[in-house]
């Protein structure tokens, strides 16, 4: 497992977590919930070579992930 690997498993221990390198240096990073729920974004090489821009992209994923489970619980 690599650092960055490591690094998302460790911040999203909840999830199961898949990275896949990309063709430009970056990765898409696939968080799969226990309910069986995918998201999926893809990161920039410069957003996983600089600690603040991926502390950015660490905290706008907690956000999306924050939101889309709110709205399901909405929607119930």
């Amino acid at each position: 497992m690599d650092l960055i690997q490591e690094k998302f498993v460790s911040v999203f221990s909840a999830y199961q977590v898949d990275t896949q390198a990309r063709p430009d240096g970056g990765v898409m990073l696939t968080l799969r919930a226990a309910d069986g729920k995918v998201t999926r974004r893809g990161l920039t090489y410069a957003q996983l070579h600089s600690a603040e821009q991926l502390s950015w992209a660490i905290s706008a994923i907690r956000r999306d992930l924050c939101l889309l489970y709110t709205s399901d619980a909405a929607d119930e």
